[in-house]
Order: structure tokens, then C-alpha cells, then sequence
């Protein structure tokens, strides 16, 4: 009778963990979602400037974005080299790859 009792125990002792992890898990979506709520709006993409740090001191460039920009979607990767970290090798090498407008992917 004792060891039915005990196997029944661990079997409810498991399903509790279970359900705490998953609690806990569900909890962090909603942080994150209370987070990106919270984040500040951006400024419209055409006011931005971009910068250069020299020196110690971050110079705006020039903006010559055209007003009819982005007039299409195409999006370009010419030769791209991406690793996730410093140390790590190159996870992706010499990608080229467009994405013409109008495209799923």
C-alpha cells in the first residue's frame, strides 16, 4: 500500500512541476509583451540621420533619402558574412540573396 501511495505522490509531485514551468513560462511571454508596450515610439524614418562615431563624438551624415522612398520593397544581401558571436565562426558565409517586392519568404 505504501509504495502504490508513493508512486501515485511522485506521479502528482511531477505534474506540479509541470505546471509551475509552464506558469512560468507564460508568465515571461506576457513580461516581454508588457515591455515592447512600454517601449517609447520611433521617430518617422524619414527624420532620421545616420551617425558616425569619431573620435569619441557622434558626427550626422547627410540625408539623401528621396521622398518616394521606399518606393518598392526589394531587399538585397550581397555577400554577407554573420556569426554569433566574436568568437564564433561564421554561422553564414557569402550569402546573396533578393527579395524582390511582392514576395513571401
Amino acid at each position: 500500500m505504501a509504495i502504490t501511495q508513493i508512486m501515485a505522490m511522485t506521479g502528482m509531485i511531477q505534474w506540479g512541476m509541470r505546471q509551475s514551468a509552464e506558469v512560468a513560462n507564460q508568465m515571461m511571454a506576457v513580461e516581454r509583451v508588457l515591455e515592447y508596450i512600454q517601449l517609447p515610439a520611433e521617430s518617422n524614418l524619414r527624420n532620421w540621420r545616420a551617425y558616425v562615431k569619431k573620435k569619441d563624438k557622434y558626427v550626422a551624415l547627410s540625408s539623401n533619402v528621396p521622398e518616394t522612398w521606399p518606393d518598392q520593397g526589394c531587399v538585397k544581401f550581397m555577400n554577407v558574412y554573420m556569426r554569433y558571436s566574436d568568437e564564433d565562426p561564421p554561422a553564414l558565409k557569402g550569402l546573396n540573396i533578393v527579395i524582390y517586392p511582392g514576395e513571401k519568404v
